[in-house]
């Protein structure tokens, strides 16, 4: 039954998941600032293009919203869920996501946002058919979407996310104040490191349980 539970999760938030990022894209494919890396046409140097001013795509501030409300669920559960091992790290996860989708929504850096967010729901897929695999006796399959995600998750985490900060970082941009740009990078950057280490448990896992124990 425990199993059922969550592989019965898994498939709500696979189809939440790709009904998300499904959405995004078709609001960021033909868009100027959606990158190339993530299959646009566009430079991400330009997602700040007329600041404070832009005009904005259409649907681009409900995707936002709609984005940021699983992830408002999220923390609320996972506050007064019980306490797994996880716990701080997850809690640290959680807490910057939601800062990152306030602030964006209320400081007017909309395109910012739904690509940072395209991102992470897009890989999430992955995610969720390799713990949905778990639960069931098909362990090969287990592999494959495990190898999927690790692979997704490197480019796209590791690689494309960082490159898009530093992009951030290095393009001008007023705010308003000097110090809301840096706390909102240190943010983003607080998310990398969570990703990368992440990244080291898959690796070790697949050591653990693939390779050394042949799962």
């Amino acid at each position: 039954n425990m199993r059922a539970g969550k592989g019965a999760y898994q498939i709500f938030k696979l189809l939440l998941m790709t009904g998300n990022s499904f959405w995004a894209w078709t609001v960021l494919r033909d868009q100027p600032f959606f990158p190339t890396s993530l299959g646009g046409t566009g430079d991400y140097a330009l997602m700040w293009v007329d600041y404070p001013y832009q005009k904005h795509c259409d649907q681009l501030g409900s995707v936002q919203l709609i984005l940021m409300s699983y992830h408002t669920g999220a923390l609320l559960v996972h506050i007064f869920d019980t306490r797994k091992n996880d716990f701080l790290e997850m809690l640290l996860h959680h807490s910057v996501t939601m800062f990152l989708y306030g602030f964006s929504y209320m400081f007017n850096v909309w395109e910012t946002a739904v690509v940072i967010a395209y991102l992470h729901d897009v890989t999430d897929i992955p995610v969720c058919l390799t713990r949905l695999f778990v639960e069931t006796d098909y362990k090969k399959s287990t592999v494959i979407w495990f190898l999927t995600n690790a692979a997704c998750w490197f480019y796209v985490r590791l690689l494309v996310f960082p490159q898009l900060i530093y992009t951030m970082w290095v393009t001008p941009i007023d705010l308003g104040h000097w110090c809301v740009l840096p706390i909102y990078v240190f943010m983003l950057s607080c998310l990398v490191l969570l990703h990368a280490y992440w990244f080291y448990m898959f690796i070790y896992i697949f050591y653990i349980q693939v390779l050394k124990k042949g799962y």
